[in-house]
């Protein structure tokens, strides 16, 4: 399916981006830090460690009913009052005051002013590259994030994509990747959080991280160890090659088996013969399998060894089988 693949949708942080922001800047007040402490503390986002770390260390706020809510961020109960943070838009649902800021985190407690949290990062090691070899494979790259425009925008121009899509929620990811299903596109989804496991699971393909969290990781078909974001277009190269190397080995099979078969029927094989012709050929299909490890691959790149492995076994087993 990898080597099918004629699209690719990225998530922006954590996988774009190096996944440990920074808060930049905040107009956080004195009063309610406990509160907003108590709720980065419950979660493992990226944004709300940078939240955690900005507070630093203090007292936290006893919370009720502390629920995650993917795509939108952690809410709670305090003191018979809401409390949230996360996106503005929905954080400002239960303040005293619509969302002017437009970007970051915000937090809130009901019926009070909000709170800005605005997050700096870095691009992930290697994204320049990767886009770049993507690209040059006929790829068609989009970046699908559920942060603000103007920090998606600021990555997709300096990544050079086209296709932005900015404030996106775990459906309206899946709803892209349907159409462009249905559009007859082959879909490959590279996310890391747990907004991304539904979209992970949708796709015709999906990479993730070892930085990802749990439902990220187990809903993803690949799994890259180190931080490069090379490891998407080494293992695209490798599915490539792999299935290149599948139709030369059933051309083998299939010339080996035209030659050998009408021999063998005419009875102008002895056994020794025959038993030599076809260990001869099974070790052609399997030496023409192992040239997957050539071509410049040098483990670089730091995709997972498990995907490797299965990549370079399924190069030859269905010829062989074909053979014997």
């Amino acid at each position: 399916r990898l080597a099918e693949i004629d699209t690719v949708l990225f998530d922006k942080t954590g996988t774009l981006t190096t996944g440990t922001p920074h808060v930049a800047a905040s107009n956080m007040p004195a009063t309610g830090r406990d509160v907003a402490r108590a709720l980065a503390a419950r979660s493992n986002h990226p944004a709300s460690l940078a939240i955690r770390h900005y507070l630093g260390s203090g007292s936290l706020a006893e919370l009720d009913d502390i629920r995650e809510w993917p795509g939108c961020g952690i809410a709670a109960l305090w003191q018979g009052r809401r409390v949230r943070l996360g996106r503005p838009d929905w954080v400002a649902e239960i303040a005293g005051q619509a969302a002017t800021a437009t970007e970051g985190v915000c937090f809130a407690i009901e019926g009070q002013t909000l709170a800005n949290f605005a997050l700096g990062e870095s691009l992930r090691t290697g994204a320049h590259e990767a886009l770049e070899a993507l690209r040059s494979a006929g790829l068609d790259t989009e970046l699908l994030s559920g942060d603000g425009a103007v920090a998606v925008r600021r990555v997709a121009r300096e990544l050079e994509i086209g296709h932005a899509a900015a404030g996106q929620s775990p459906a309206a990811k899946i709803d892209r990747i349907r159409a462009l299903q249905a559009g007859g596109a082959h879909v490959l989804m590279v996310g890391d959080g747990l907004n991304d496991a539904p979209s992970l699971a949708a796709a015709d393909v999906s990479m993730a991280p070892a930085s990802a969290c749990d439902a990220g990781r187990l809903a993803a078909d690949f799994v890259f160890t180190r931080d490069s974001l090379r490891s998407v277009p080494f293992a695209h190269d490798i599915a490539l090659r792999a299935k290149r190397l599948v139709r030369q080995n059933f051309g083998l099979a299939i010339a080996y088996n035209c030659i050998a078969v009408p021999l063998a029927m005419a009875g102008l094989v002895t056994p020794l013969v025959a038993a030599i012709a076809m260990s001869a050929s099974s070790i052609v299909v399997v030496a023409n399998s192992l040239r997957l490890t050539g071509g410049g691959f040098d483990g670089k790149a730091g995709t997972s060894t498990q995907p490797v492995a299965e990549a370079r076994s399924s190069a030859f087993e269905p010829a062989a089988e074909a053979t014997a």
